[in-house]
């Protein structure tokens, strides 16, 4: 993912344009609404998070000596406004409330190299309370979203190169509208690593079982700075995972043997999935994903080859029983970095 100096993450492609409308600054947080059942996305919209929607195209990031923030257009069209309505709708209160406190939010296309598609942003230069968060207008690639399940494996795809057979992320329920929130959740995750200083500041009250420091869950020492610009799925040298098993290594051993001890290793309670071995703030970003979207779910698994150590994994449960150490980062997550 991306990130800069004002902060970053990356992804996909493809979209539209309107008027011209810079992003609005920051203003008290308004209380949690659930959305109208007309889609408006544009400054008429009284749900905040909806009337801060904006077409956006080749949006350049430079760091570390970044000085533009994104302008955007309105109104956003189908079948992006729809989609943001219908998500937005679905969420929880709790989630509506994150929503809510986004200064902006881009649907992008990108028509150059060095465009960003996805990310999270703060505006360290004026004032790091105003956040911007992008998604790219290709996840609505044929004009849908895809469900829950397929984004997610997608992502796995994307990370890995190339498929696992077999392998599936199973939600209960299973919508394209998870995967709207899902997506904004991540790059929101990022915006919360640098918000909270996670990287560098000891939480003051760490829940029960869990480490002052973040990356100490699962994370050896010697780790190096988050760098201020990170390609996506990119590892850099010097964090060892717990387990010693991390997403260039899981690439390396795919078609072999050896692939599914690594999934065993990655899905053993540890992990909220295979993006999260890439880095500490990687890992961040999954579980804080993970804590803010599980709530909406019934039931979440991971099926993994038959031929691997564990094939059904209750990856949300999981997340919610002191025995793993997923449910430490959770928790961690929640009470130092909501």
């Amino acid at each position: 993912m991306i990130r800069s100096a004002l902060l970053f993450c990356a992804a996909v492609i493809v979209a539209a344009c309107f008027a011209c409308v810079p992003p609005p600054p920051a203003g008290p947080a308004a209380p949690p609404m659930r959305g109208p059942t007309v889609a408006t996305c544009d400054a008429t919209n009284p749900v905040p998070f909806l009337s801060r929607v904006y077409m956006l195209t080749d949006y350049v990031p430079n760091p570390p000596i970044h000085n533009s923030l994104p302008v955007g257009m309105q109104p956003v069209p189908d079948p992006y406004c729809t989609s943001l309505t219908n998500a937005y709708n679905s969420a929880l209160p709790a989630v509506q409330r994150q929503l809510n406190n986004i200064t902006a939010t881009f649907i992008t296309t990108c028509t150059v190299s060095n465009c960003a598609p996805e990310w999270g942003l703060i505006d360290r230069q004026s004032n790091p309370q105003n956040t911007y968060v992008a998604l790219s207008s290709g996840l609505w690639r044929g004009g849908a979203v895809p469900k829950y399940s397929a984004f997610e494996g997608m992502v796995t795809t994307r990370l890995l190169g190339a498929s696992i057979p077999n392998f599936s992320v199973t939600p209960v329920p299973d919508t394209s509208d998870i995967t709207i929130l899902a997506a904004i959740a991540h790059e929101l995750g990022h915006i919360k690593w640098w918000q909270y200083k996670v990287e560098t500041t000891a939480c003051a009250n760490p829940p029960k079982g869990s480490q002052p420091f973040f990356a100490d869950h699962s994370w050896g020492h010697n780790r190096p700075a988050t760098p201020l610009f990170q390609p996506f799925g990119q590892e850099w040298p010097g964090n060892t995972p717990a387990g010693g098993v991390d997403k260039d290594q899981l690439k390396r051993d795919l078609g072999k043997t050896q692939e599914y001890q690594d999934l065993a290793t990655i899905y053993n309670g540890e992990w909220a999935g295979v993006f999260g071995t890439v880095s500490p703030d990687e890992d961040f970003v999954e579980v804080y994903k993970m804590a803010l979207l599980l709530p909406m779910f019934s039931s979440l698994t991971v099926t993994l080859p038959t031929t691997s150590l564990l094939t059904n994994v209750p990856i949300g449960t999981y997340a919610t029983n002191p025995n793993y150490h997923l449910y430490n980062k959770v928790q961690w997550v929640q009470a130092c970095a909501p």
